[in-house]
């Protein structure tokens, strides 16, 4: 199932990216933190090595398999957040 990442816009500035995943604030200085998509995709990743032999591993493949992941996390949030209004 492709998921559609928009763009970033005036409405929405992370586009379709789950917004910050550690927000800061350092007196005048504001750190967005990665996207929580890139959260999701890097803790993804991670799960798929530990539990794969990847010694000649095409690692476009764990890449892309990494942000499907992330992007069905996404998906699965935005319709929880719907069925909890």
């Amino acid at each position: 199932m492709a998921i559609s990442i928009s763009e970033p816009n005036d409405l929405d500035p992370w586009g379709h990216q789950g917004g910050p995943a550690f927000p800061a604030n350092a007196g005048s200085l504001r750190y967005k933190g990665m996207s929580l998509r890139d959260w999701f995709a890097g803790q993804a990743l991670a799960g798929m090595l530990a539990a794969s032999v990847h010694e000649s591993a095409d690692w476009q493949v764990f890449a892309e398999g990494a942000y499907a992941a992330a992007d069905a996390m996404l998906a699965e949030r935005d319709v929880a957040a719907k069925d909890e209004r």
